[in-house]
């Protein structure tokens, strides 16, 4: 398994790695908010909602898209 501290990321991929980790989404797929991430991470919208995006161009989240009003679900990819 990686080690996150190792993966080459930015410092707000990273955080948004370590919050993933730590709500268990390796495990399975997590349901959560963007204004969720945003207050967690304390980042702003722009920043957390771009390096989400960059992270799933990294295969390093898969991301299914929630309908509607509907919440996005993450599983971290993190062997």
């Amino acid at each position: 398994m990686k080690k996150i501290y190792d993966l080459e990321l930015n410092k707000s991929q990273k955080l948004l790695v370590y919050i993933f980790k730590e709500m268990d989404a390796d495990i399975a797929p997590i349901s959560v908010t963007l204004d969720k991430l945003t207050e967690l991470s304390k980042m702003n919208r722009l920043t957390v909602n771009n390096s989400l995006k960059e992270l799933s161009q990294l295969n390093l989240i898969s991301v299914n898209y929630g309908k509607g009003k509907a919440s996005n679900s993450y599983m971290l990819n993190i062997d």
